[in-house]
């Protein structure tokens, strides 16, 4: 069976979030700091639910004590609460 890109894309996610959990935080840490105004852009809905899975993100940096990018989600977060 072929895959498209898409499916592709969506494939190699979930295999790193069920199966490299660390990999998947760094992916997303990397993508969010790329990207930092596509976390911002949001409504009151999404607000929640992003800075839910930001905790999440930073709760995984504290626990490796990786404070670097704990501080860049922290602020990332600040901006996204304070808008």
């Amino acid at each position: 069976m072929a895959f498209n890109d898409d499916e592709f894309l969506k494939a190699l996610l979930a295999q790193l979030e069920h199966g490299d959990w660390d990999h998947y935080m760094i992916l997303c840490y990397n993508v969010i700091t790329m990207f930092p105004d596509q976390v911002l852009h949001y409504d009151e809905k999404t607000a929640k639910h992003k800075i839910h899975s930001l905790d999440r993100i930073l709760k995984h940096f504290e626990e490796k004590e990786d404070y670097e990018r704990c501080a860049k989600i922290k602020e990332i977060q600040d901006q996204l609460k304070n808008c």
